[in-house]
């Protein structure tokens, strides 16, 4: 049932999405991505724009030029006498839908992360809320149904996140392989993934216990998987492109770096370059009525609290405060606090896009209450007290013996609370439980054992 549950969510998720494909024309950067990978399919190599990596691009363009016929033309655009100004109204909606089509790829890959992140820490409804809370962010489905990197950089910075905690919890070989691959996976959709996750494993290192974690194996190993990745995703393309196009600045001398072409193909290392200089030159962006190519330091906090519905905020925020003492919960918590603290330091501030990630994590945190974080080892139950005061927020622990009555008790307290309709209160769901807990308590005591002391 939990299984048919989660694939129903996402079925309603992807047709939401899909309503708007032909609704909302192309964005500025959308026919820049498609162009790119379709010439990705169409003649092998990389050339458009070297400052964002190819393997979501290529996700882009394959659906358009396998089943849609678009042809790049040699052209770094598809507008400005390419083939959308060509094109009949009809073929451009089809290619631009088949190209945003693409998206759901990325948008399903972090859906079963959230999933799996919140079913292993706290059980199968945990991970059906979770889901829940996935499938209604209007943030995850605005840029889902969108042909550009931002879903696909949120779904495997997200994914290198998972991989990587499951490694601190596995150090073998399967997660040390899995969470190199992952991570080098999300390297390859956006570059911003390299300062998000570094400092990230770097953390999850330390709460794992340094001494748990063996490095000098993991690191040649993952550098292996890495230089592998790289070179495959850029098409093992070594030299400078034979027509390099730019669709912004001109390109940096990478060639004066030994490495450029040798050791990394030379458009990783041009791109890695243009981001940098991007960065540092700054980029026009608007907060608060006011205009600045600096940006701002609390750009991205402002950012994710006014565009971040009010309940994902409240159950992230309960979330992490019926957990504060597990371990476990610190993982998805660390992961937001550092890609929210590094992009702090950023001055490219043009667009909640660059922080996605944040919301399949805040997904993870926003779950059920009371649900077992591992096999022996239970969280508190939050729930409800109406009158309590000045704290109304009671934490009934879920170890003691009377654990039953106690949950019971608690939950009559929340449904007294839900079912009060104009003014009057239903207590029928308060009598109901308060019997059955009763009931339970006094069979129990009577099963218990009686102990008689000896001699």
């Amino acid at each position: 049932m939990y299984a048919f549950l989660m694939v129903l969510l996402f079925v309603v998720f992807a047709g939401r999405v899909g309503l708007t494909w032909r609704v909302f024309n192309d964005t500025m950067d959308e026919n820049i991505h498609v162009a790119a990978g379709v010439e990705m399919w169409e003649r092998g190599m990389y050339s458009v724009e070297a400052q964002h990596p190819p393997v979501a691009r290529a996700v882009l363009g394959a659906l358009p030029y396998w089943i849609g016929g678009l042809r790049a033309e040699g052209r770094d655009r598809l507008w400005r006498e390419g083939p959308w100004s060509k094109a009949d109204p009809e073929t451009y909606w089809r290619w631009l839908a088949l190209a945003r089509a693409g998206n759901l790829l990325f948008a399903a890959v972090a859906y079963v992360v959230v999933w799996a992140w919140s079913t292993q820490l706290y059980g199968k409804a945990a991970g059906l809320l979770a889901g829940l809370v996935f499938v209604c962010c209007p943030n995850l489905t605005a840029h889902a149904g969108l042909a550009t990197l931002d879903s696909g950089a949120a779904a495997t910075t997200v994914l290198a996140a998972y991989c990587l905690w499951r490694w601190t919890r596995e150090p073998n070989w399967k997660w040390t392989l899995g969470a190199a691959g992952a991570t080098s996976l999300a390297v390859l959709v956006k570059f911003s993934a390299i300062t998000f996750l570094a400092p990230l494993a770097v953390f999850y290192w330390a709460l794992a216990g340094p001494h748990r974690l063996r490095l000098r194996a993991v690191l040649p190993a993952a550098a292996a998987v890495f230089l592998a990745m790289l070179w495959t995703a850029y098409l093992f393309q070594a030299g400078r492109p034979e027509v390099q196009r730019y669709t912004g600045r001109p390109p940096n001398r990478i060639e004066q770096i030994p490495v450029a072409g040798k050791l990394v193909p030379y458009m990783f290392g041009e791109g890695l370059a243009e981001v940098f200089r991007h960065n540092r030159d700054g980029h026009r962006a608007y907060l608060l009525g006011e205009i600045s190519m600096d940006g701002w330091w609390y750009y991205f906090p402002v950012a994710v609290a006014l565009k971040t519905t009010l309940p994902l905020l409240a159950l992230a925020l309960v979330g992490v405060a019926a957990q504060r003492r597990s371990r476990e919960m610190l993982y998805p918590a660390v992961a937001v606090v550092v890609i929210l603290a590094v992009a702090m330091t950023a001055r490219l501030n043009i667009g909640l896009r660059h922080v996605l990630g944040v919301y399949p994590l805040l997904a993870v945190l926003a779950r059920e209450h009371g649900w077992r974080v591992d096999g022996s080892r239970e969280s508190p139950l939050l729930c409800w007290q109406p009158g309590t005061r000045p704290n109304p927020w009671r934490r009934i622990p879920t170890t003691s013996p009377t654990s039953t009555r106690s949950h019971a008790a608690g939950r009559c307290a929340f449904w007294r609370t839900a079912t009060s309709i104009g003014g009057r209160t239903s207590r029928s769901w308060g009598a109901g439980c308060r019997s059955a807990a009763s009931r339970r308590s006094s069979s129990t005591t009577s099963e218990r054992p009686s102990r008689r002391r000896s001699g």
